[in-house]
């Protein structure tokens, strides 16, 4: 498999990424809660050792009249392991270990070396970092604000770069606070296409020494 083939595979997992539900109004917090909200998710999410969850994927393409619908499962291994299962409408698997990338789809094996091309090696580090919260720290490549939603916390990502403008508008990360889980990703494609992922059925074991 050629690496561009795997640059849109790699892209399509990591648009997870629920649609957005707006039927509750976001309240904008505050710079100084905002900064609370990040330490607390970053804290209990960089606790996280393996962590489990049953994911419903929706599709939005523009050259697509409806959306696409997918089922499967994800297991996050702390540090640097994360396995993408889909069960229906089709088996496929996506594994990243570390600075490797396979990818199975029946008896077909690909694997990629991530350490070996910068933007996949990127690619790869947004996919972790969506997982175990530093997503909302890294003020460096995306401008961070927070918000609220009902019971629910929000953080509305906007990438910084003009290289990384042209593929991404804006990610949206919910996280629940009562469960110390992100349960929804809704990245936003700058041209208007979104992959959206919500998770249930959200098991985690963490470190016990945690405030």
């Amino acid at each position: 498999m050629n690496a561009k083939k795997y640059k849109y595979i790699i892209l399509f997992f990591l648009l997870m990424v629920s649609h957005c539900v707006m039927a509750q109004q976001l309240k904008k917090m505050s710079p100084a809660k905002a900064k609370s909200m990040i330490s607390t998710i970053v804290q209990r999410s960089k606790a996280i050792v393996v962590m489990t969850a049953d994911f419903v994927q929706k599709s939005n393409f523009s050259f697509m009249d409806e959306p696409v619908v997918s089922y499967g499962s994800m297991t996050f291994n702390a540090p640097s392991k994360l396995e993408w299962l889909y069960s229906k409408p089709y088996k496929y698997a996506i594994t990243i270990d570390d600075s490797k990338v396979t990818t199975k789809s029946g008896k077909h094996v690909s694997t990629l070396d991530l350490s070996a091309n910068r933007i996949f090696k990127s690619i790869s580090k947004m996919a972790f970092s969506s997982i175990n919260g530093e997503s909302f720290a890294n003020s460096r490549d995306f401008n961070v604000t927070m918000y609220t939603r009902g019971k629910y916390w929000v953080g509305i990502l906007v990438p910084r770069s003009e290289t990384m403008k042209k593929r991404l508008k804006k990610v949206m990360i919910e996280y629940n606070p009562a469960i110390h889980n992100i349960q929804k990703i809704d990245m936003i494609q700058s041209n208007g296409d979104n992959i959206a992922i919500e998770f249930k059925n959200i098991k985690a074991s963490s470190r016990k020494n945690i405030k």
